[in-house]
């Protein structure tokens, strides 16, 4: 346990520090990653008796090594770029409006694909009896099995056309967050720019899993922030009354994450504290007991965090083996178990304890460039708006750090794909003017 509080000072100090030369920038990269981190550590503290914890010297000196990194390259990065931010920049409103035939064009297409998705749930959950409840049938076949019929895919059109409800469930979430909760317009007159995230929230949970869900929460978090910082020119510092709305965020978040438990099939206990556990505090036990008995070594070079890499390559034949994006199972006690061992578990596992630290600097150098030199002090442009979405979609992988490294779910030809279609949706939203010509008669 003494290892444990010595992990949670250093991170709770580690806060402290970078709190200060983020200049109180709450949304930060090293930020976020310490303050769940933080949060995970307690959690893990509140079970060192039910999970008869004994943490190790080594995990303590990984994770603190690797939280360290993490957040000095995010602070020597502001400081690098700190001289080409505006500081004093007018702020400004700006509403966005989207053309109402393009916006029932888009829910039309999405209620298509979502429908269809459920058709494809039920049929592949359908191959497999052993199950009751489809959607945990589903997940349960797509994700954890490594041999699959050939029944048992999801049609390839309608799994690429998921890809049009995610992008539009984001883009019209920005669009909402932008025009209802930073620049106070009457929620009826944007209502109808919530059905594209509810359909999303919708087929999310028909595949038997919360990831968008939860990315979706995210990302609607870091994009109030950033909007709201450009309405006031990036004055604002962060104050008790916004950490209070951010906690009340937070744990609205974590019950409908609770409550979603049974819904989705899950099995094991399904109280609140169990749930959140097994969860947000299961990781840093986890990666303990990785460090005291790891797994034999890779098969392939990254093969954890190059998953997406090595399947794309194993579809197209130039390898012979798929992989599993999932980590082994470990228990807790005799009744819990999970596979989730913090942010740095696979950087470690793929490249050593040196490539871990290579590959945290290079992550952390990526949203610290992004943030503090692409969006920190601009004002909201439409090139601007798309880097805001783009970066709130990845900013899921700093809020999930002390939980998991989900990198893998960024490096595969699926988020390229989903790339190109953000800009070309963002195009015919925003960009595309249809006119209509009248056709003169003459007598």
């Amino acid at each position: 346990m003494s290892n444990l509080l010595i992990l949670l000072g250093v991170e709770i100090l580690l806060f402290c520090v970078c709190f200060v030369f983020t200049q109180q920038d709450i949304m930060a990269p090293s930020i976020m990653m310490l303050l769940v981190f933080i949060f995970s550590t307690l959690i893990t503290l509140l079970n060192v008796e039910k999970w008869k914890i004994k943490y190790s010297v080594e995990a303590m000196l990984i994770l603190v090594l690797g939280l360290f990194l993490f957040c000095a390259i995010d602070i020597l990065t502001k400081a690098c770029f700190k001289s080409r931010q505006k500081s004093l920049i007018s702020g400004e409103n700006r509403i966005i409006e989207i053309d109402n035939w393009k916006t029932g064009f888009i829910i039309f297409c999405d209620i298509i694909i979502v429908f269809l998705v459920y058709r494809e749930v039920r049929r592949i959950a359908g191959t497999n009896a052993y199950f009751t409840n489809i959607f945990y049938a589903y997940r349960v076949i797509t994700s954890h099995s490594s041999e699959r019929g050939l029944d048992q895919y999801m049609n390839g059109v309608v799994a690429q056309a998921m890809k049009i409800v995610i992008v539009s469930g984001f883009i019209y979430a920005f669009t909402f967050v932008n025009n209802v909760l930073v620049n106070k317009k009457k929620i009826r007159k944007n209502i109808l720019y919530l059905v594209p995230p509810a359909l999303l929230i919708v087929m999310t949970l028909i595949t038997g899993v919360r990831t968008n869900v939860l990315r979706l929460a995210v990302f609607v978090l870091i994009v109030w922030y950033v909007l709201l910082q450009m309405k006031q020119g990036w004055r604002i510092k962060t104050s008790w009354k916004f950490v209070r709305k951010l906690a009340l965020s937070v744990v609205i978040i974590l019950i409908l994450f609770t409550g979603l438990q049974t819904f989705l099939g899950r099995t094991g206990e399904t109280d609140f504290l169990s749930v959140i556990s097994n969860y947000a505090g299961a990781s840093i036990q986890h990666f303990n007991q990785y460090i005291q008995d790891p797994p034999e070594p890779n098969e392939v070079f990254g093969q954890e965090t190059f998953t997406g890499v090595w399947n794309v390559l194993n579809k197209l034949g130039i390898v012979k083996k798929s992989f599993l994006a999932h980590e082994e199972y470990r228990y807790l006690d005799n009744v819990n178990f999970g596979n989730v061992y913090t942010f740095f578990r696979r950087y470690l596992q793929d490249f050593g304890a040196f490539g871990m630290a290579i590959m945290t600097i290079i992550t952390s150098f990526i949203f610290s460039y992004m943030y503090n030199c692409k969006i920190c002090g601009k004002k909201l442009t439409y090139r601007r708006m798309l880097t805001i979405i783009e970066y709130g979609y990845m900013y899921y992988i700093v809020a999930m750090s002390s939980v998991d490294n989900i990198v893998h779910d960024y490096l595969n030809v699926g988020i390229i794909i989903q790339i190109l279609l953000l800009h070309a949706m963002m195009w015919f939203l925003f960009k595309c003017k249809i006119k209509y010509k009248e056709r003169i008669c003459s007598k």
